[in-house]
């Protein structure tokens, strides 16, 4: 433009000099100006950080490029090239098109972070992003020369906010995806902003977000939630919490219900650290904590029982055997209050440390082997007093979750007076000791419709005749006999409506023992509720009287004075409100009385009942409503005729999973004859302990001649035999030159019977001895026993060239002598019945029997493990007939020609095996050998 000027301005100095000085002058200027001017832009287009360049023409060469343009693209040489020669690699991202159109229309274009892939020298593209404008300039005529780039550099910005977003969308989704129920609230309305799935599936019939929380879930109006995120809101402080109760509905039309979470609740603040809101985190653990509340009722359950039971029951821990458990029945029968819980047993218990039962409860500890204990003798002291009781017990592991023994458990009956009355009556006064020693509460539990038993007492499974192999099946299936009779209906009727059912003396007929028997029961079906109180099963209380009703039929009919008694035994039964107050009688309560249901409400009750006994039975009464214990009482009860007979009153709790009393339930048997009985009972014991002293000096005597023939057997008798064959002997040593042969003959004939004689007085002692069965027994291991028989036989077994071959035999509780005696009596049989000429083999084997194979055996104890030891030989056998005869005393099989023996051999050896408590059988086929089996217990009951 300037040197267009110039030449205009030569041309008009043609024409006047006067102007063209003038114009000098001001060309001059001009240019001082304009430099100066071109000077700044200058500097301002290479020092600025923004990218700038001129592209002119169609092509777009560069005519200008500042520092910040050339480091961009990698300080390439630019001026004076196409922008696609220069740099080629913008081709295809657009840029050119925009190119186009400014210098077309020359409307300008402006990009906002705009992606640019460039190379800047590493042989790579790099990506940037930038903020640009287009801007087309023109010469003085208006055309479009070209376009002016202006742009700033924004990739730093632009990546950063988008790791940003990145960081913001990946929490998002860690929220989103979390395990943890996760909701955010806005403001301090709390409004919902945002909910993870978690959260929202507690609600999912119920919107959340863009509510406050009381609007979302009116239902947690004055719970407590709203004021703790208002704290958390207006002072940061975290909130932490676990297992918080919130009740709580999933949908907006649900009633609410107890959820358990663990939660926390933190603020949330914006970047000039100010809150905005509060983040809540949070886990249901309804089921968890709903769970622990069942094991903690069952658990509290089970120790009920355990406290209830009739049954002594105690729990020791550790060597030491501390007391961690033990019921009211055990501590009363140790003579011992509650102050025993946590200290060693024989701390409190002193006098039993000479007693075998610490043995044997550290023998349990230390092996896991149950102990079973029947009538044993305890000597204790209570109240001061040494007192000898007996006990039929079972000391077992207490083991924990991982299976290691942490201490023992003891489970006890008392039967002190059934031992007593069996020790004075004996085997003459049977039934009575029976009733002695029989439970007087019998109970099990029966779960679900289908009626399984899943636990029961002692005295239930001996009530039943069963073994503790039932539990796990079926009613019906341990007492199918029961199909055709009532109980399977009463049980479905107390499952179905909840009702309690209670009945004296109800017959049953049950197979027990292989006889079919007709029984009397006094029954409770109470049913056994879950958490829920939904009825899952029943509990079942049994006290059989079978043998009291027979007797009072036997003293109905021998005494006609006594009313005709009904199909059962007069009983009262009764309930109660939690307060006591009575809100049932049964029909034969109303009877007995003669008083109708409002006239024994209140105080009426007093109305029939002894008054001296009056008093006591409002004091128990009083404590049991009180302390929630049984309540027991013998009481006289006024009979609507005016007289008072002799009642047993047995009231129970009823309670539900938590522990409360939701009534009681009660009887009130009549036991006037009873006690008449026992009086009649008590005579007659003392009359027959007289009889038996009588006899058991009759007895002595007797044992004493028995002693006294013994010893002339054993040395009276034996001495002349000695002397007959000794004389016989000397007469054939002496003379046998001078003697004919018939004297020679006799002299033989009397030393061999002679022998045989002295044989059969020897064997008979044996058989004797046996007869007295001394219980010494004691662990004797049979390979010992046998390993010395072979040792007394080697001369027998050399002669006989025999093979004697045995497995490996058990250790059991044997007396070692009658061992002995039974090994040697069988190897001397097989090794002299054997063929002539014939090396005799005899084989000895040993297994464990099955419980299955016990059961064939009716006088096996199912607790005990039995082991069978078979003898089996080569030799003449016998015939299979004869398989009894030959454990007869003296019977023999073949004549004393064949085979010498007295016929004691096997008797003697029947009679070993009874004194264990075993069996004994032979199996055998003439002249192919014989098969002796022997059937001992490991463990001796009476050991």
């Amino acid at each position: 433009v300037n040197e267009k000027k110039a030449e205009q301005l030569i041309l008009l100095a043609l024409e006047d000099i006067t102007d063209r000085v003038r114009s000098e002058k001001i060309l001059i200027e001009n240019e001082a100006r304009s430099k100066k001017e071109r000077t700044l832009l200058h500097d301002f287009f290479t020092q600025t950080p923004a990218v700038l360049a001129i592209l002119k023409g169609p092509e777009y060469v560069f005519e200008f490029a500042n520092p910040a343009y050339m480091e961009l693209i990698g300080n390439r040489n630019l001026i004076g090239k196409k922008l696609l020669e220069a740099v080629p690699e913008v081709k295809g991202q657009g840029f050119i098109e925009l190119l186009d159109n400014v210098y077309k229309t020359g409307e300008t274009f402006t990009g906002k972070e705009m992606p640019i892939m460039v190379e800047k020298g590493k042989g790579k593209p790099e990506q940037f992003f930038l903020n640009f404008t287009y801007q087309a300039f023109t010469n003085d005529k208006g055309e479009t020369e070209g376009v002016l780039v202006f742009a700033y550099d924004v990739t730093e910005l632009v990546i950063g906010r988008k790791q940003v977003e990145a960081s913001s969308l990946m929490i998002r989704n860690i929220y989103m995806n979390a395990p943890a129920a996760i909701c955010t609230f806005k403001g301090p309305e709390h409004i919902y902003e945002l909910v993870n799935p978690a959260y929202q599936k507690l609600f999912d019939k119920r919107d959340l977000v863009g509510k406050s929380l009381l609007e979302a879930l009116p239902e947690l109006n004055g719970q407590g939630v709203n004021k703790i995120l208002d704290n958390v809101y207006n002072t940061g402080e975290v909130f932490i919490s676990t297992e918080i109760p919130v009740m709580l509905a999933r949908a907006d039309n649900e009633a609410s219900e107890q959820r358990y979470f663990n939660t926390t609740m933190q603020p949330i603040y914006n970047e000039e650290t100010k809150i905005i809101g509060v983040v809540n985190f949070g886990y249901d653990v309804t089921e968890q904590i709903m769970a622990r509340k069942q094991i903690e009722e069952s658990e509290k359950r089970f120790s009920n029982i355990l406290s209830q039971s009739i049954m002594s029951i105690a729990i020791l821990k550790g060597a030491d055997l501390i007391i961690a458990f033990a019921n009211d029945k055990m501590m009363a029968s140790w003579g011992k209050g509650k102050n025993i819980i946590g200290k060693p047993l024989l701390k409190v218990l002193y006098e039993l440390e000479d007693q075998p039962f610490p043995n044997v409860m550290q023998q349990v500890f230390t092996t896991g082997i149950p102990h079973y204990g029947y009538e044993e003798k305890a000597i204790l002291i209570i109240n001061g007093k040494e007192e000898v009781t007996y006990y039929n017990y079972v000391c077992q592991p207490y083991t924990e979750v991982d299976n290691t023994i942490s201490g023992v458990t003891i489970l006890a009956n008392e039967v002190t007076e059934q031992v007593l009355a069996k020790k004075q009556i004996e085997e003459s006064e049977k039934r009575f000791s029976n009733i002695l020693s029989q439970s007087l509460m019998a109970v099990c539990i029966l779960k679900g419709r289908e009626l399984v038993v899943t636990s029961a007492n002692d005295s239930m499974l001996e009530m039943w005749g069963k073994g503790k192999n039932v539990i796990g099946n079926t009613l019906i299936e341990v007492l199918p006999e029961i199909e055709d009779q009532p109980f399977l209906k009463l049980l479905d009727d107390v499952y179905t409506t909840g009702v309690p059912f209670a009945t004296p003396e109800i017959k049953a007929i049950l197979n027990r023992n292989g006889k079919r028997e007709e029984c009397y029961f006094n029954l409770i079906y109470q049913p056994y509720r879950d958490l829920d109180e939904t009825v899952t099963g029943i509990t079942v209380f049994a006290t059989e009287v079978t043998k009291q009703v027979f007797a009072q039929k036997q003293i109905e009919e021998s005494e006609s004075k006594f009313r005709t008694l009904s199909e059962t035994i007069p009983n009262m039964i009764w309930a109660a409100a939690p307060d006591g107050q009575k809100n049932f009688f049964n029909k034969y309560f109303l009877d007995y009385t003669g008083l109708s249901f409002e006239e024994l409400q209140g105080d009426g009750m007093h109305k029939i009942i002894f008054p001296a006994d009056l008093k006591k039975d409002l004091e128990l009464w009083h404590h049991s409503l009180k302390t929630g214990e049984d309540f027991n009482m013998e009481k006289r009860i006024r009979h609507h005729d005016g007289t008072y007979h002799w009642h047993l009153t047995h009231g129970r709790a009823q309670k539900d999973m938590l522990g409360n009393i939701t009534g009681w339930i009660g009887s009130s048997t009549e036991i006037e004859k009873q006690k008449i009985f026992s009086e009649e009972l008590e005579a007659k014991v003392k009359e027959r302990t007289a009889e038996l002293q009588i006899s058991n000096e009759e007895l002595n005597q007797s044992n004493t001649q028995l002693d006294q023939f013994a010893y002339i057997a054993s040395h009276d008798l034996q001495e002349p035999l000695r002397k007959i064959i000794t004389f016989s002997t000397r007469l054939q040593d002496k003379h046998k030159d001078e003697l004919n042969t018939e004297v020679k003959s006799y002299l033989n004939k009397i030393e061999v019977a002679s022998s045989r004689m002295s044989t059969l007085i020897r064997d008979l002692l044996n058989y004797s001895r046996l007869l007295q069965h001394e219980k010494l027994f004691m662990q004797t291991d049979l390979n010992e026993t046998l390993k010395n028989i072979l040792n007394d036989f080697e001369l027998f077994v050399h002669e006989k060239n025999a093979q004697i071959k045995s497995d490996k035999l058990p250790t059991i509780d044997a007396i070692p002598f009658q061992m002995n005696q039974l090994f040697s009596n069988l190897i001397s049989n097989a090794l002299k019945f054997s063929e002539e000429d014939v090396p005799p083999v005899i084989a000895i084997t040993s297994r464990t029997l099955s419980e299955k194979e016990i059961q064939k055996y009716p006088a096996f104890n199912p607790l005990v493990s039995y082991v069978e030891i078979i003898f089996k030989d080569s030799g003449i056998g016998f015939e299979q007939q004869y398989a009894e005869k030959i454990f007869t005393i003296f019977q023999r099989l073949h004549n004393q020609e064949t085979f010498i023996g007295t016929g004691i051999g096997l008797a003697l050896a029947k009679k070993v095996i009874e004194n264990h408590h075993g069996e004994i059988f032979a199996d055998a086929k003439e002249n192919e050998g014989a098969s002796f089996h022997i059937i001992l217990p490991l463990k001796q009951r009476d050991k």
